[in-house]
């Protein structure tokens, strides 16, 4: 008789099964329904994703996943990648392959290839995907020896650059569909016919590993979706998104710019730009005074013995410059404000009697990301962070925190920040290279987070692997305009450096012990809460924050001297205005006014100047209000700036 080995699976209800061993994904899915079949991308195994046809072998939780599942996306969008990769060979089979992982949303492949791609060459490729797609090739998961590998890769020297310096393993993994192969270890769908719809969106140049001494690549991007109605949102979402894209409006608004004399990632501030950067860092300053902060300032570059006592070096030197060497010392260009203020509490606190010790800064800071990295404002290398740190004892670990979420809602609901919530983000000790300190440390720093997090009535949603690597920290987790999930700040509980850095402080019993100190950002870096609210107001900014409130024009060259008396009022008020006396036409000037995003515009003319009187055009209206005295209006924006609507 033969023994037929079992393995237990549980499915995600928690049913658990007896399956014989090496049963494959497709079973399973054909045994729960034949609608999930046809619906069925991929399987999760545990942690781990494989193709469908791929054996299983021992117990396991499993998932079936399909396109509503974000890993099932990954795999659809990935195995679309195959077919664009393919239809470029069909099309250019001299053209040689890259990489073309899924993203986020959708996809994309590098090539090499002599002439570039134009848009009418992603039409022919879109044709030649739908064709491909119509074939309903199944996607095989083949195996081939080292040698085998470098036998049929042998015309592909970015393909053979990977299978020498990326796969360990003796047994190479491809896919392939038809006649098309692809060096390839992350699943696929069924075949080429469970891809829906396609649309190829953008052609961009990157460099092979991401190195400018390496060739560079043509970078197709693209999307697929199911049915043509999916398709058709996205490509609806994509056009408020360009409508609203903060480096757009950053440029059109003379808000930042990004001069390449400079460097990728290094903003330079333009006058309304550094008008609204302005506005928050004092709003920030006056909120956090109130809130019994004490603001600091601390220089930006330090010793090395600072950063390796604080951990920075040994946990995060990934993300700094390269050192600087001053009189044969060695300093570095700060990734982070902490252990300045850390040297700061030294010199004040000896007692407990001294705690709560609140020190903010806005202070800058400097991080490496590479060049194909930085994004607008979003990603930045030199950045400035709304900063504290709060040092505390034990017994005030709760509260404070709960002071800090309270402060969120405030800080947020000011800023027509509506739609966020909190994250629990705790440390993978399987990963223990990235984190210091004790278990118990960790867990009694995380237990802390969620007592004060019910008693602030907020909910925690908890994920493993995210936190800092001196302890757990909350991600402050916001949805953007167009519904996608983004982090903008954070609060980190750190139970490690007090201890790293000798800070101490006498308890009650005259005991000498270290404080709990926690690393708070409430805007994140102005930079990238500066970009959530160009895109969050389409760069029309409410009154309060608008770089320019009002603009006065003038009707024509006799009102002009009337119209300096009114700059001059409202310039005395602490309004900020811009003029234009210009000859152009009231309409021209008023169309200006309104690419701008100017909230008021004033126009003066024959009329208002006999009655000492201005015309008012608020924007998004085409109403104009007439014979408003001056003092009314100014006390009218006053009112508007106080309340922060």
């Amino acid at each position: 008789m033969v023994k037929v080995d079992k393995i237990k699976l549980t499915l995600p209800d928690g049913t658990v099964k007896d399956y014989k061993k090496g049963i494959i994904g497709l079973e399973i899915t054909k045994e729960i329904s034949q609608k999930l079949l046809k619906e069925a991308l991929a399987i999760k195994v545990n942690d781990k994703l494989q193709d469908l046809p791929d054996a299983i072998n021992e117990d396991a939780s499993v998932k079936i996943l399909k396109f509503a599942d974000a890993e099932g996306r990954l795999a659809y969008w990935h195995s679309t990648s195959h077919i664009l990769a393919d239809a470029v060979k069909r099309l250019w089979p001299d053209t040689k392959l890259g990489i073309g992982p899924a993203i986020e949303e959708g996809f994309y492949y590098d090539f090499d290839k002599r002439e570039p791609f134009t848009e009418n060459d992603l039409k022919k490729l879109e044709e030649l995907m739908k064709k491909i797609i119509k074939e309903d090739s199944k996607y095989e998961h083949v195996f081939l020896s080292r040698k085998e590998a470098e036998k049929l890769l042998a015309k592909e020297p970015y393909k053979l650059d990977i299978l020498k310096n990326d796969v360990k393993e003796d047994k190479i993994s491809f896919h392939k569909h038809g006649s098309f192969y692809d060096l390839c270890n992350n699943p696929v769908v069924q075949s080429t016919g469970q891809i829906g719809v396609v649309k190829l969106l953008s052609i961009a140049g990157a460099y092979w590993r991401g190195d400018s001494t390496k060739p560079q690549l043509q970078r197709i991007y693209g999307i697929s979706f199911p049915s043509q109605k999916e398709l058709d949102g996205f490509l609806k979402i994509q056009v408020e998104l360009e409508r609203r894209d903060h480096r757009k409006i950053g440029k059109q608004l003379k808000l930042f710019h990004f001069a390449e004399e400079v460097g990728p990632g290094l903003p330079l501030w333009m006058p309304n730009g550094e008008a609204v950067r302005q506005v928050l860092l004092k709003y920030m300053y006056d909120l956090e005074v109130q809130h019994g902060y004490k603001y600091v300032s601390t220089p930006v570059i330090t010793k090395s013995a600072l950063y390796y006592a604080s951990g920075h070096l040994p946990y995060y030197k990934d993300d700094m410059y390269p050192p600087m060497k001053i009189d044969n010392e060695e300093y570095y260009l700060r990734p982070m404000n902490c252990p300045h203020h850390h040297m700061i509490y030294k010199q004040i606190v000896t007692s407990y009697r001294d705690l709560p010790l609140r020190l903010a800064e806005a202070g800058n800071i400097y991080r490496k990301e590479a060049s194909g990295a930085a994004y607008g404002l979003m990603r930045v290398r030199g950045m400035t962070q709304n900063d504290s740190h709060n040092y505390c004892t034990k017994s005030q670990v709760k509260d404070e925190i709960i002071k800090v979420i309270d402060l969120f809602r405030e800080v947020y609901g000011v800023m027509g920040v509506k739609d966020f919530w909190f994250r629990l983000s705790l440390p993978d000790f399987k990963q223990k290279e990235k984190f210091s300190g004790e278990l118990k440390e960790w867990d009694w720093a995380a237990e802390q987070i969620r007592k004060a997090a019910k008693d602030a009535h907020v909910e925690l949603r908890e994920v493993v692997g995210e936190a800092a690597f001196y302890g757990p920290k909350i991600d402050v987790q916001i949805k953007n305009v167009l519904g996608r999930e983004e982090s903008i700040a954070t609060v980190q509980v750190d139970v490690m450096v007090a201890k790293r850095m000798n800070l101490n402080f006498v308890n009650e019993k005259n005991e000498v012990e270290h404080p709990v100190i926690i690393h708070r950002a409430i805007l994140g870096s102005y930079e990238r809460f500066m970009a959530f609210l160009i895109e969050n107001y389409a760069g029309a900014f409410p009154l309060w924050l608008a770089p320019v409130q009002v603009k006065i024009l003038s009707f024509t060259d006799r009102n002009q001297k009337y119209a300096e008396q009114i700059e001059k009022e409202l310039f005395d008020a602490g309004i900020r205005i811009e003029t234009d006396y210009s000859n152009s036409t009231v309409e021209y000037k008023v169309r200006a006014a309104e690419m701008e995003k100017v909230p008021y515009v004033l126009v003066v003319g024959d009329k208002e100047e006999k009655n000492n009187t201005v015309a008012v055009r608020k924007r998004g209206t085409a109403k104009v209000q007439f014979g408003i005295t001056l003092q009314n209006f100014i006390e009218q924006l006053m009112r508007e700036i106080e309340k922060k609507s």
